[in-house]
């Protein structure tokens, strides 16, 4: 067994690995070693001055905590680094000012009620009516439309005038813009006259109610009512 052994020391020195058969044949002359006993883990007695582990790393663990100061966020204003509204990335004290803070109640004033636009009764412009009375015979004639062409002439004249071969054919005009009237020449051979004033050939002349209108020898009264 002792020869054996020896062997099997010098093949381990020469050839640190062995193959399974090999070590087959030296297995039988290794003796077994003794099983080793249990190490008690519990109730350990204490060496005098020593502190128990489980109190040493408790003062360990509160000696870390003393050292490491609270860090505040150096993002202090930057939102990405508040971890998206949750609190991460704020200073101790800026987390307890943001809980003890309450959000103010608004009042809701109640919506006042529009009041309706009233209507506007429209009325209508006050149209003033022009007349042309023939002092000779009474005869009167209303004044239409913007222009009036007064003379003897079947075609051509609105307001003809008859029994008078003194008067033109277009003798003058009588226009009416808005509410005002004027009176107008025509280039006639007789003359047109405003208050026994001869008017200038196709000048206009403001008239106003009860002026008096010749044509050549025939009168007329302008009225407008």
């Amino acid at each position: 067994m002792k020869q054996q052994m020896k062997n099997l020391n010098r093949k381990l020195e020469s050839q640190p690995e062995i193959d399974e058969k090999e070590w087959e044949e030296y297995e039988e002359y290794i003796p077994e070693l003794p099983p080793v006993p249990p190490v008690p883990t519990m109730d350990l007695p204490e060496a005098e001055g020593e502190i128990p582990e489980v109190e040493l790393l408790q003062r360990m663990d509160t000696a870390k905590e003393e050292e490491t100061p609270y860090r505040e966020s150096p993002y202090e204003d930057d939102s990405a680094s508040r971890g998206f509204g949750f609190g991460f990335g704020l200073g101790k004290s800026e987390i307890e000012e943001t809980e003890d803070e309450e959000e103010k109640t608004v009042f809701l004033a109640p919506a006042e009620e529009e009041e309706e636009e009233k209507t506007v009764l429209l009325v209508p412009p006050t149209q003033i009516t022009g007349k042309l009375i023939r002092c000779a015979t009474g005869e009167e004639f209303v004044l239409n439309g913007s222009m009036n062409i007064v003379g003897k002439s079947k075609i051509r004249a609105d307001i003809r005038i008859q029994n008078n071969p003194a008067i033109g054919n277009v003798h003058c005009k009588i226009t009416r813009e808005e509410n005002a009237f004027y009176l107008e020449d025509n280039k006639s051979l007789n003359g047109t006259y405003l208050e026994n004033v001869k008017l200038k050939p196709e000048v206009k002349t403001l008239l106003e109610t009860e002026n008096r209108i010749r044509l050549a020898d025939e009168e007329f009264i302008f009225r407008a009512e």
